[in-house]
Parts: C-alpha cells; sequence; structure tokens
C-alpha cells in the first residue's frame, strides 16, 4: 500500500497513496454531510462516499473520505455530539516552553558549534527536544 520511490537526488522517499487522505483536510460542513448521508443511507459507507462525490462536486477519481474517516467521524459524534477530532486524554506535552526555547537560543547563540548532545546535557532538556527547538521554534538550522 505505501511505497518508496527514488528522487532525482537518488535517494528513496516516502511517497503516500494518492487515493489515502489525511483527516484534518475534511471541514465541518463536509463531515456533517457524511455523518448524515451514512445514517440516511442505512448505515452503508460506499453509499456516503458515492452521495459526497456527488454533492461537491468531485469527479470519478476525486478525493473522498476514507471509509476509516467516516467510521471515525461517526463515532466520535456519538460520544461527544461532534464529528470533530477528539482532545489528546494524558498529560499535556510541554517540552518546549518559552523558557526553555530561550535556554536553547541562547546557549546555541554562546557556542554554536557545541554538538547536540552537550547542548542538551547543559540545558537538562532531551536530545529530541534540543535537535527540534532551534529548527521548530527558532528557525536555525545547525
Amino acid at each position: 500500500m505505501y511505497s518508496w520511490q527514488l528522487c532525482g537526488t537518488g535517494t528513496l522517499s516516502y511517497r503516500q497513496p494518492r487515493h489515502l487522505v489525511i483527516m484534518d483536510q475534511w471541514n465541518g460542513q463536509q463531515r456533517a454531510f457524511a455523518i448524515k448521508m451514512f445514517y440516511k443511507n442505512n448505515d452503508s459507507l460506499e453509499a456516503v462516499q458515492k452521495e459526497f462525490r456527488r454533492f461537491f462536486n468531485l469527479g470519478r477519481h476525486g478525493r473522498v473520505p476514507s471509509k476509516h474517516a467516516i467510521k471515525t467521524w461517526i463515532k466520535n459524534s456519538e460520544e461527544t455530539g461532534s464529528a470533530l477530532q477528539k482532545k489528546p486524554t494524558g498529560r499535556p506535552r510541554s517540552a518546549r516552553t518559552p523558557h526553555d526555547i530561550e535556554a536553547v537560543r541562547v546557549s546555541v547563540l554562546r557556542s554554536p558549534r557545541r554538538s547536540v548532545h552537550k547542548l542538551a546535557a547543559a540545558v537538562r532538556l532531551s536530545r529530541e527536544c534540543v535537535r527540534r527547538i532551534p529548527h521548530v521554534d527558532l528557525k536555525f538550522h545547525l
């Protein structure tokens, strides 16, 4: 189902199949329509996809929500009353706080050639967090 593809640079890149669509791309109106059609068409996922294609004027090969996405929306709507994604349970991720970001920024500016391993030990954060902060939060390219 998933495939690796050889790029022009001679490296392998991961390629997701064209028919798979990320769930975040569907808006609330489209999700509500799919849920309504599911109950209207006697719980038929194929009928939902067909009606979705017809209602939103998508071509024969236009992208429609996957059966798994529709099932997830229905489950969420039955449990919470909303088709939107549920908030994650458990402890929130808090490794990249403004204080930690500033500490990494100061440390990187002070000694830019320092290794990630030594930098992580100096600011008392995980190596992965110290790798991510300069790239994502500070837009540095180490």
